[in-house]
């Protein structure tokens, strides 16, 4: 991955709309409709929508592992549009990895994690 890439994609992730424009009632209304959700793919894509909101506050961390455990029984089913879902959701797990390894200071890290969603997302 060469180094205009990579700032690239930092340069993009930074210019992304912030969680500061983010009214708490947004995110209190996902969490609501992520209670109730009795599909795994609905969940999923509501955590989608938290990682994007969430993106730089401390509440991502406890959405995490939930997200992961989503995308990897998601990406077995047989069903194309679940499987979809699934590869979305892989996307905002690997961003979401990038940025946890950023505010780790695992810079080389974070910039495998988004080139991986950067190929991903291309991919589709």
């Amino acid at each position: 991955m060469t180094t205009r890439r990579i700032l690239l994609i930092a340069a993009l992730l930074a210019c992304a709309p912030g969680v500061q424009a983010q009214p708490p009632a947004v995110l209190d209304s996902l969490l609501a409709v992520l209670e109730a959700a009795k599909h795994d793919t609905v969940r999923l894509q509501v955590l989608c929508e938290v990682a994007d909101i969430t993106r730089i506050r401390p509440v991502d961390e406890q959405y995490y592992t939930g997200m992961v455990q989503l995308v990897e029984r998601l990406e077995k089913e047989p069903d194309v549009a679940t499987r979809r879902i699934a590869q979305r959701g892989r996307v905002h797990l690997l961003l979401w990895a990038g940025r946890r390894s950023s505010r780790a200071t695992n810079y080389r890290q974070a910039a495998r994690h988004y080139d991986q969603a950067a190929g991903m997302a291309t991919a589709q």
